[in-house]
């Protein structure tokens, strides 16, 4: 087992990002919410890795196979997200922002996401989601309180 754990850490190392990568990055992601929202499971495997793994807002987690069951389900859906950063170490990225949801223009859900992405045979693979509902924007969050 060791001896695996190093020759993946090594294969890790040795793949460089391209320049592109954040722009490749922020388009991964795009095509994964577009993914939910199309209702398109086969375009959601697609852009997943196969160890991807879930721990959504209502504290259930998931494999790849137990949650592409679901994707159908957001079909119709919108998004509007906000308040997006990236961080990239080596050949893996974390995204965080918040979604903010909607069906049939009515507002459903908000959501503060961390997505995990990993760049593996030369594109992003989608590693891994957790959400969390809020109510309150990130800078309301962090302002000190009105008296």
């Amino acid at each position: 087992m060791v001896v695996l754990s190093a020759l993946l850490f090594a294969e890790c190392l040795a793949q460089k990002l391209p320049a592109t990568a954040l722009t490749e990055l922020e388009a991964a992601e795009k095509m994964m919410f577009n993914s939910f929202m199309q209702g398109d499971s086969a375009l959601f495997r697609k852009i997943s890795a196969p160890d991807y793994f879930t721990i959504n807002a209502a504290g259930v987690s998931q494999t790849l196979n137990e949650a592409i069951v679901w994707v159908p389900r957001f079909k119709g859906s919108t998004v509007v997200l906000s308040e997006q950063n990236s961080r990239v170490y080596g050949n893996f990225a974390l995204r965080t922002g918040r979604l903010k949801g909607y069906f049939d223009d009515k507002h459903v859900a908000e959501i503060l996401y961390t997505a995990g992405w990993v760049y593996r045979d030369k594109h992003w693979q989608f590693v891994h989601w957790q959400g969390t509902y809020s109510g309150l924007s990130l800078k309301e969050q962090h302002e000190p309180p009105k008296n």
